[in-house]
């Protein structure tokens, strides 16, 4: 994957410059961040929404350096923001939508798609009409494209880091991670947590440089939550192929990152799988990595091997589970509390858990 900025601290130091132009604009602001973006624009084609951002700031020099191209460069910027933005999209073959209908599906503000309509059709609208539309295309490319086109660039580092890890230049690599370390936000760690759950499958000298970079990374306060949330919920899509890889990815997430394992319980549980074999498994093996109250709790989760199982989908459990009478008392009828065994008893009739995680089970 390329791309027409350098490296992340260059994209960083573009999106910093272009969000105070867009917000705060004045003559240099504007000056500085439109000079960047010329430069990316020699170097290959622009996504849509940073040829809308150069429009903008050339609708902004206009208007304070040359008035009377203003009406003509701002009315260019709006009829390229929409056309990029909203008609572009059509899928070819697919049912055609109007203009109109695609703007409201992709929050595009609607006035601009009256001014395109009018500017194509020849009518010229007031400079303060021109004027408020290139604020409006200020404020959405600023919200929607440069606050989290991070998100983008973190794609493009994380491509060079592959690219620098497979061919073994140690320097380079280095000079990714602490990159990586210092510009990471956890919305785009999040975006990468599937690819980086290859971990799994790497060995010697890769796996040692992908774990560095990992850790670097995570030590950041919530990093690690981040990214093993994103790897439990991989597992869950994957969950009828081989998950392998990614199992061992969560486990070294738990035993080493030291991520919230009640994380990934609650994946588990939303995506319907903490009853499938597989998933007991892997909650028997995260079980014996660690301590403390999680190890009673991911106990609870466990299903007992030495009873016969009935056959029960997890919202069937569930459902079973909230129709049962909790009680603090150590026997109650037919039902006997079994201390502190953190197991749940699957048998071919009963199934009960009190709050405390201790069992009950028919006499």
């Amino acid at each position: 994957m390329t791309s027409a900025w350098m490296n992340w601290d260059e994209w960083k130091n573009a999106q910093i410059s272009v969000l105070e132009a867009l917000r705060e604009p004045n003559e240099e602001r504007v000056k500085e961040a439109l000079s960047l973006l010329l430069i990316w624009q020699t170097r290959q084609i622009l996504p849509v929404q940073i040829e809308a951002t150069i429009g903008v700031l050339n609708s902004i020099c206009a208007k304070v350096e040359s008035p009377q191209f203003f009406s003509s460069v701002a009315g260019f910027t709006i009829v390229r923001f929409v056309n990029g933005m909203v008609d572009a999209p059509q899928k070819a073959g697919g049912q055609h939508r109007s203009v109109y209908q695609m703007a409201v599906e992709l929050g595009v503000p609607t006035v601009l798609v009256e001014v395109r309509h009018a500017i194509t059709h020849g009518t010229v609208p007031s400079s303060e009409e021109l004027i408020e539309c290139i604020k409006i295309i200020s404020e959405y490319l600023a919200i929607n494209y440069w606050e989290q086109g991070s998100q983008e660039s973190a794609c493009v580092w994380f491509n060079s880091f592959i690219e620098a890890v497979e061919r073994r230049d140690n320097q380079r690599i280095m000079k990714s991670i602490k990159e990586g370390s210092r510009n990471m936000t956890s919305s785009s760690l999040y975006e990468l947590s599937n690819l980086i759950v290859r971990i799994g499958k790497l060995q010697g000298d890769e796996s040692k440089w992908w774990k560095m970079m990992v850790t670097q990374i995570c030590s950041r306060r919530g990093f690690s939550d981040v990214l093993v949330v994103g790897a439990a919920k991989e597992y869950c899509k994957e969950i009828n192929q081989n998950t392998e890889h990614i199992e061992e990815w969560i486990i070294y997430c738990i035993s080493i990152l030291s991520s919230e394992v009640s994380e990934v319980l609650n994946v588990f549980k939303i995506e319907g799988v903490l009853f499938e074999n597989k998933t007991q498994m892997l909650l028997k093996r995260i079980h014996a990595i660690i301590n403390g109250e999680m190890k009673k709790i991911i106990g609870g989760f466990i299903i007992h091997e030495n009873l016969k199982f009935k056959e029960m989908e997890c919202e069937e459990i569930e459902q079973f589970v909230k129709e049962k009478i909790q009680t603090n008392e150590s026997e109650v009828g037919q039902w006997k509390k079994l201390g502190e065994i953190p197991q749940f008893f699957v048998s071919t009739e009963n199934l009960i858990i009190d709050p405390s995680i201790s069992l009950m089970i028919a006499n």
